[in-house]
């Protein structure tokens, strides 16, 4: 049976797709420590192939919408499974047919899709040399993947400022607007006595013909690529580990509605995510790199408050909102209503961020409105139902993970209290939040189509 989408990754980074004409060429991936060098240096073959395997996947994620171009959202959700077929090519076509079953299992988790991959060997070749002016410290004790977002923020900030560590603070650039964002955040966190390196690595997709509207926006597979660009610096720098600093709410995940099914609330942090992503790292590598949670059993909002008077300064500066920065006249304008949004205004409230400066647009669109608000209130509730660890599992059988996965100190039986107790806080914070500071949410103004005068009774010659 023919897959759904089927392409052909060479080693250029052209992407072919197969449609009813034949193969075309479709679009082409960049990207740093592939085509280019990091500022890192020169990139080992298996390095190479890490990072071209997860923006391979990634592209094809972003290139297969999962509706129909005039579909409507319950369309999308009634065809949310795709089949994909990928033939990638790589130095190393041995060592990733091994793996194979095991990424598999990795992509399918995270995407709820059907994936079917192949390898083709290349001849390993040196990639063009750039100079991307990353500042050399004497000592870097951590490697972490930075966002920009409110968790990489605070969480640069605690690891730093609070417990005396150098970071290296990886992130990925998509655009020019992101990148910007993300130098600001640094900026800010170096202002206020965090002593962070900053490495941007930047991807992208180029030469697509089709508009964005026929891209996929839910693009479940790109903390994939996110983890791989952690791990293959870790790598480098010959440290044991990196981190990313997700709290256990925003890696857990569990759906704030009975209408979330699946991969649709994104586990791109999942604790099942990481454990295959470490048990992946140690195969494809030439040694062990694993992922590292810091801030595992942390709320959002406890992570916040770690920051202390800093807060305030670091919410300015960090975006948290789906809507991204991109295409807004006002980058750091978050839309208020989204998850994400709800997300971070609850935790600067736990956080005891008075008034929270954030600029909220507040008004209702297609997308977000007064739906998200109270699904929160809803989840808090079903939280609070919840008498023991198992009561989370009810709610999303795959939380078990997070008893399993070594993010965490304390041995199973302990972990499942913490988690449980975390999500009992976490609670807290949610029903506080509404209590005192609940959104206002605005309907949006509907703009009247311009219509040119006409005579009623029109001259006629």
């Amino acid at each position: 049976m023919r897959a759904d989408y089927e392409y052909r990754f060479g080693r250029d980074g052209a992407i072919h797709c197969n449609a009813e004409e034949g193969w075309k060429p479709t679009a082409t991936m960049s990207l740093d420590g592939v085509q280019r060098t990091s500022s890192l240096g020169p990139s080992r073959p298996c390095e190479r192939d890490f990072l071209r395997v997860m923006a391979a996947v990634l592209a094809a994620d972003r290139l297969s919408p999962r509706r129909p171009p005039k579909g409507t959202r319950p369309q999308r959700d009634l065809a949310w499974q795709r089949s994909l077929s990928l033939e990638i090519a790589v130095e190393c076509p041995e060592r990733w047919t091994a793996v194979t079953p095991l990424l598999t299992q990795l992509l399918s988790f995270m995407t709820d899709d059907a994936w079917k991959l192949r390898f083709k060997g290349i001849a390993a070749s040196p990639v063009q040399q750039q100079l991307l002016g990353l500042e050399r410290v004497e000592k870097i004790d951590e490697v972490a993947l930075f966002s920009g977002g409110l968790d990489s923020v605070a969480g640069l900030f605690a690891r730093s400022k609070r417990d005396g560590r150098s970071v290296l603070a990886v992130s990925a650039c998509g655009n020019e607007v992101r990148g910007g964002a993300q130098k600001a955040a640094l900026e800010m966190l170096r202002s206020v006595g965090a002593v962070a390196t900053w490495l941007k690595l930047d991807h992208q997709l180029r030469g697509v013909e089709r508009p964005r509207s026929l891209m996929e926006p839910s693009q479940r597979s790109r903390g994939l690529l996110f983890l791989a660009m952690g791990a293959t610096t870790a790598y480098q720098l010959q440290l044991p580990s990196f981190s990313i600093y997700e709290t256990g709410v925003g890696c857990i995940n569990l759906p704030i509605s009975s209408a979330q099914v699946g991969a649709q609330a994104t586990r791109a942090m999942h604790p099942r995510t990481l454990l295959l992503f470490n048990e992946l790292t140690a195969r494809v590598l030439d040694g062990q790199v694993r992922v590292e949670a810091p801030f595992f059993l942390h709320t959002k909002g406890e992570l916040c408050s770690l920051a202390g008077a800093a807060l305030g300064g670091l919410a300015r500066v960090s975006m948290s909102c789906d809507e991204g920065e991109g295409h807004k006249p006002d980058t750091m304008l978050h839309c208020g209503l989204c998850t994400s949004c709800v997300f971070r205004r609850i935790a600067l409230h736990a956080g005891g961020l008075h008034p929270d400066p954030t600029r909220y647009r507040d008004v209702a669109t297609r997308q977000h409105g007064v739906y998200e608000v109270n699904s929160f209130e809803s989840h808090a509730l079903r939280l609070r139902e919840c008498r023991d660890f198992e009561g989370l599992l009810d709610l999303d059988p795959d939380a078990r993970f997070a008893a399993t996965l070594p993010l965490i100190e304390p041995p199973k039986a302990a972990a499942r209290i913490e988690v449980f107790a975390m999500y009992q806080r976490y609670a807290d914070e949610i029903q506080a939040y509404l209590a005192a500071a609940r959104p206002t949410v605005r309907e949006r103004v509907r703009e009247h189509r311009k219509v040119g005068n006409r005579a009623l009774f029109p001259a006629v010659g």
